[in-house]
C-alpha cells in the first residue's frame, strides 16, 4: 500500500478535526455560556451539561488502525546458480511484509471508584503477502530443511499470512504522581501463520512447502496510563505496557518433492515464555459531552515466538523428527490510528 494516500487521509482526518473543535468552543472573552464549564484559564468553554456523577463511570473507544509488521529471521531459501557463482536471490525477509494493514481496536473502561477501576481492550490484525519470481530453466536451487528436490527451477512463488490477536483486562489506581495511573492485568495473545513456497521446473514439476504454526499466550502485565498534556477540549496521553506470558506453541510442516523424498510431514510443539511489550501515544480533542475523536501511534513488540518460516532454519525433512520447534522468533508491529472515544 503507498503511503501517500494514508498521508492524504490523515491531513484530511486533522483538518476536520480542527473545524470539529472550533464548532465546541467559545473564546475565553465571551460571555460564559450557560452549563459551560471552562477547561483552561485561556482556551475558552466546553459545553458540558452537569452531570452529577462527572467524571462518567464508563469509557468505551474503537480505534482503526494502519499498521506495519517486521518480517521473520533472515534466511537464504533461493539461489540462482546461472552464473559462475551461486548468488543468493531470496530470503525469509522476503516474504513479508512490505505495505500497511487494517486492524481494529476496542477498549472499556469502568470506573468503580475515584480514581480506580477496569480497563478491557481486544485487539486484532492480519498480514499477508505474495511475491513471484519467474526466471529461466533451471536458474533456481535451493536445499534449505533437506528439500533436495527443490533443484532446476524456472520459477517459484511465496504465500505469508500472519494472524494477531490480544485480550486484555487490567485494573487501574492512581500513583503518586499527577495524571499517572499504574496498570496490573492478565493478557491472552494468539498469533497464527502459514508460510507456503511452491517451486516450479521447466518440465512443469511442482514441488511445495507449507508450514503453519500456532501460538496461544496468557501472562500477566503491568503498565502506566498517563496524561501528559489538556488544554482546552485537547488532551495527549502516553500508555506504556510490558509483559510476560506463557506461550503454547506448535507447527505442523507438510512436503511435496515428486523430484526428491516425495510426500513427507514434520510437527512439533514446546512451552515457554514470551515477552509483550507496548507503547503508545494518542491525541484527543473533545466534541461534547459524551463523544471525543482522536489519532496516535502504537508500537508493540513481541519475543518467544514460532514464526512460520524460522521452522525451515533447523528443518531436515530428509529425517523428520516429529519433535521440531523453533520458538525464538520475534516481530514488531507499528503504525497510526484514529478513532472515536465516548464516556458516560
Amino acid at each position: 500500500m503507498s503511503l501517500l494516500p494514508l498521508y492524504c487521509r490523515t491531513g484530511i482526518a486533522g483538518c476536520v478535526l480542527a473545524w470539529l473543535c472550533a464548532l465546541h468552543c467559545v473564546p475565553a472573552t465571551a460571555q460564559t455560556p450557560a452549563g459551560a464549564v471552562p477547561v483552561s484559564a485561556d482556551a475558552g468553554y466546553l459545553y458540558l451539561p452537569a452531570m452529577q456523577d462527572w467524571p462518567p463511570v464508563w469509557t468505551s473507544s474503537i480505534d482503526i488502525m494502519f499498521l506495519s509488521r517486521s518480517a521473520a529471521e533472515e534466511q537464504t531459501l533461493f539461489t540462482d546458480v546461472s552464473g559462475i557463482d551461486d548468488v543468493a536471490v531470496f530470503d525469509a525477509k522476503d516474504m513479508g511484509f512490505s505495505g500497511h494493514e487494517t486492524g481494529i481496536r476496542l477498549e472499556v473502561a469502568r470506573e468503580t471508584s475515584p480514581g480506580h477501576g477496569l480497563k478491557g481492550s481486544l485487539f486484532a490484525v492480519g498480514f499477508d503477502q505474495r511475491e513471484e519470481v519467474i526466471g529461466a530453466p533451471n536458474q533456481f536451487n535451493t536445499t534449505f530443511a533437506g528439500l533436495v528436490g527443490f533443484s532446476d527451477i524456472q520459477q517459484f512463488r511465496s504465500e505469508y499470512d500472519s494472524r494477531v490477536v490480544s485480550l486484555e483486562l487490567n485494573g487501574y489506581r492512581p500513583t503518586g504522581w499527577s495524571d499517572v495511573d499504574f496498570l496490573l492485568g492478565l493478557r491472552f495473545m494468539s498469533v497464527r501463520e502459514e508460510a507456503l513456497l511452491r517451486a516450479e521446473t521447466a518440465g512443469g514439476i511442482v514441488d511445495f512447502i507449507d508450514t503453519s504454526t500456532s501460538n496461544r499466550m496468557l501472562g500477566v502485565q503491568a503498565g502506566v496510563d498517563a496524561l501528559v498534556m489538556r488544554r482546552g477540549p485537547w488532551e495527549i496521553g502516553a500508555r506504556g505496557r510490558a509483559g510476560v506470558m506463557i506461550n503454547r506453541g506448535s507447527q505442523e510442516t507438510v512436503a511435496d518433492e515428486p523430484g526428491g523424498i516425495g510426500v513427507v510431514s514434520d510437527d512439533g510443539s514446546d512451552t515457554s515464555l514470551a515477552l509483550v511489550t507496548e507503547a503508545a501515544v494518542t491525541a484527543s480533542c473533545r466534541l461534547n459531552e459524551t463523544f471525543a475523536v482522536r489519532a496516535g501511534y502504537l508500537l508493540m513488540g513481541l519475543g518467544g515466538l514460532a514464526l512460520a518460516p524460522d521452522q525451515w532454519n533447523d528443518m531436515n525433512l530428509q529425517v523428520p523428527t516429529r519433535d521440531v520447534l523453533d520458538d525464538s522468533g520475534s516481530f514488531l508491529i507499528h503504525g497510526g490510528f484514529g478513532g472515536v472515544e465516548a464516556i458516560w
